[in-house]
């Protein structure tokens, strides 16, 4: 049985850090058998996902989300302190929009039928215009929520809202995006005999 450490230096940056190429160079050439990583660190998971299309994002949406859940739950039930309702909605945003229906969005994306890319409906500069868009909104809204809602800062109330229109212009555009993809074609008239 062979073994190695690896060290992987995070910072004080939270972050996501590929191990692909670490274990790939440490099984070459040996024969079958299984790859075990562990991780002996409290505040540190292992996970295993595809990096570089958009699920960074995600998964910090849902990890945000939960840590402010966690944070409601102890508030409320351990030291009886409702929390504001602007972090309510930042948490409720984090998972149901940045995670949830970006989901939706991207698995409806990838499994409607594809026009050819001759066709003028093929058009993935518009999916990735609505992946941009509803990150960019969902994160400025939750960021400002929970800013308004721990800190008071009253002055970012305007990125609220901001933050909700965008997220409005992108669930539009994804709308725009599938309507041409999904859309029945025009019944043919009867025809009599």
């Amino acid at each position: 049985m062979r073994s190695r450490a690896l060290t992987v230096r995070t910072g004080a940056k939270r972050g996501l850090f590929d191990l692909t190429d670490e274990c790939r160079r440490f099984v070459h050439g040996g024969d079958d058998g299984l790859l075990v990583v562990f991780l002996p660190h409290a505040t540190a998971g292992l996970l295993v996902m595809e990096l570089g299309a958009g699920s960074e994002e995600d998964l910090f949406d849902v990890l945000d989300g939960l840590l402010i859940g966690a944070y409601i739950v102890v508030g409320q039930f351990v030291f009886d302190a409702y929390p504001p309702r602007l972090l309510i909605t930042a948490h409720a945003h984090l998972l149901l929009v940045g995670f949830m229906l970006m989901m939706v969005m991207g698995v409806a994306t990838w499994m409607f039928p594809r026009p050819a890319r001759d066709d003028p409906r093929y058009r993935p500069e518009m999916a990735e215009a609505v992946y941009w868009v509803m990150t960019v909104a969902t994160a400025t809204r939750a960021g400002a929520e929970i800013s308004v809602a721990l800190a008071s800062a009253l002055g970012l109330r305007w990125l609220i809202a901001l933050g909700g229109l965008g997220q409005l212009v992108g669930t539009a555009l994804f709308v725009l995006n599938m309507w041409r993809r999904v859309r029945m074609p025009p019944a043919a008239a009867p025809t009599t005999h």
